[in-house]
């Protein structure tokens, strides 16, 4: 049975892309699951990414296939997406990430996507390009309780081994930036 994963937030540059990208890979690669990834931005980085990898187990999503032979539907959206088309888009992931760094700007357009779900208990947050030693990290709490919904445990570090693994198709990932993920990853499907 599929797991239906959406990476949304209002705000652009939050880190959906990249992270939809390693995802995709890592349960295609580590996991050897079926893994479709359907890319909504109009850039169309991560349907390239796809494409440019050619990986066995990873294609690019396609509404003709029999959607119950995947083990999971990555799906990608842009920033500047509209209130209905999250919403409805929403309805179709059994998990929606919510990535966001700790900006005033990231947050507030994170708490707009989160009113914008008729379906919060859907989402969990993700901290992304996180600097774990400072003080905006370590009183997240008041943040988790502004934004009222649920964090994932684990967080991405602000590593720019994250954009090297991502031009390399993964080959270039350093070893820290792969265990972190796979700690995001683990603990988004299970």
């Amino acid at each position: 049975m599929k797991k239906v994963i959406g990476f949304m937030n209002f705000k652009g540059g939050t880190g959906k892309t990249t992270l939809s990208c390693l995802t995709a890979l890592y349960l295609a690669d580590k996991k050897k699951s079926r893994v479709r990834v359907h890319d909504l931005d109009k850039g169309g980085d991560t349907a390239q990414f796809v494409t440019n990898l050619d990986h066995e187990n990873m294609r690019s999503f396609d509404i003709n296939e029999d959607q119950e032979a995947y083990d999971y539907i990555i799906v990608d959206t842009p920033g500047g997406i509209t209130s209905d088309e999250i919403d409805r888009i929403a309805g179709v992931c059994d998990i929606i990430i919510v990535p966001f760094a700790l900006s005033a700007t990231d947050i507030r357009r994170t708490k707009q996507t989160i009113d914008a779900l008729a379906a919060p208990d859907k989402v969990r947050l993700l901290f992304n390009k996180v600097k774990a030693q400072t003080t905006a990290f370590k009183d997240k709490g008041n943040v988790l309780a502004a934004l009222g919904v649920k964090a994932l445990k684990n967080h991405v570090g602000d590593r720019v081994g994250y954009g090297y693994g991502l031009a390399s198709g993964g080959d270039a990932l350093p070893y820290t930036c792969q265990k972190e993920l796979e700690l995001v990853i683990k603990e988004i499907i299970k």
